[in-house]
Formats: structure tokens, sequence, C-alpha cells
């Protein structure tokens, strides 16, 4: 599928992913062992984290 894809690529070096518990393992897994990229999750329902532009992040 597109997620098992996008986790092996190699030109890819970080993935977000909002979503259960049992596919944020599977991205992890697969991640690691493709090019140890940077994996951030926000896994379950809840304290999920919003960006925009109001906010100074630097």
């Amino acid at each position: 599928n597109c997620g098992h894809e996008i986790a092996v690529h190699e030109k890819i070096d970080k993935i977000a992913f909002t979503g259960s518990v049992e596919v944020g393992k599977r991205i992890q897994q697969v991640a690691g062992k493709s090019n140890l990229k940077r994996v951030t999750l926000e896994l379950g329902k809840w304290n999920i984290e919003t960006y925009d532009n109001y906010y100074d992040l630097t």
C-alpha cells in the first residue's frame, strides 16, 4: 500500500503520522529498517498537535 511505500522509500527522511497505535507501530518498525528516517507519531484519538502560521515555532 501507499503508506508502506512511503515508509521504505530511501529518499524520504521524515514521516509524520496521526492515527492508530497499531499502524503507528508498524510505520516505526518499517521506517527503522529502511534508512532510519525520523518518525513523528500522534497515536490514538486525543492530543492531536495542530500547527499554523500564527505561532512562531523557531
